[in-house]
């Protein structure tokens, strides 16, 4: 249909699930999509680039919607942070409505990458906005961030900075003093390649504990 009309081919997709629990009841899910997009950088680099949005809706008329990126333009009003071809398929957004079409759920997530050379990206999550609502307009929130060392792309901090107030552009303030940061090292051993595995965790509060 017309949603996918930038795509240069015909491309099937799923548009329902019916999942059956073994004594009688079915229950089924319902797909749209819109946006579909076929990245072209050059004659070499080119390929499908995936759907912007993703909407599922489940039988009791619950709807999910997805929004991914697709390196193209980046939809920086919701969220959507620095598009690249390299977070082709990360998804930056994900909403939540019931059978009435009243927001439940939000969560905004902040992809970047790491130019490793030789034309490789590392693509990483460095932070997470989860917003909670009840129905109408307001909302409470909570965020995560997260930062890695890109040889090995090991998490080496994580900081939960508990009740935030958060936009839907992705970004937010901190409010309170609820924030927790845990350092991770990382055994070190480069003659076996044991690079990944964890030799100590540190949880620290706000007033440095």
């Amino acid at each position: 249909n017309n949603l996918l009309s930038s795509l240069p081919f015909v491309f099937d997709t799923v548009y329902s699930i019916v999942t059956n629990d073994g004594v009688g009841n079915t229950s089924t899910e319902n797909l749209s999509y819109e946006g579909g997009k076929y990245y072209y950088g050059d004659e070499r680099d080119r390929k499908f680039a995936g759907f912007h949005k993703v909407i599922s809706t489940n039988g009791l008329g619950y709807v999910t919607k997805e929004f991914h990126h697709q390196g193209n333009a980046t939809d920086s009003s919701n969220g959507e942070y620095s598009d690249d071809d390299s977070k082709i398929g990360q998804t930056y957004r994900i909403e939540k409505y019931d059978g009435s079409s009243n927001k439940f759920a939000q969560s905004i997530y902040k992809w970047d990458k790491y130019d490793l050379g030789n034309g490789r990206d590392f693509v990483k999550l460095v932070q997470k906005i989860d917003f909670t609502y009840d129905g109408d307009s307001d909302h409470k929130d909570t965020a995560e961030s997260y930062t890695y060392e890109n040889t090995y792309g090991n998490l080496t901090q994580k900081i939960t900075w508990g009740e935030v107030t958060g936009s839907g552009d992705g970004t937010y303030t901190d409010t309170g003093s609820d924030k927790f940061t845990t350092d991770y090292t990382y055994a070190a051993n480069t003659t076996d390649y044991v690079v990944g595995l964890p030799s100590e965790e540190d949880v620290i509060d706000q007033s440095s504990n």
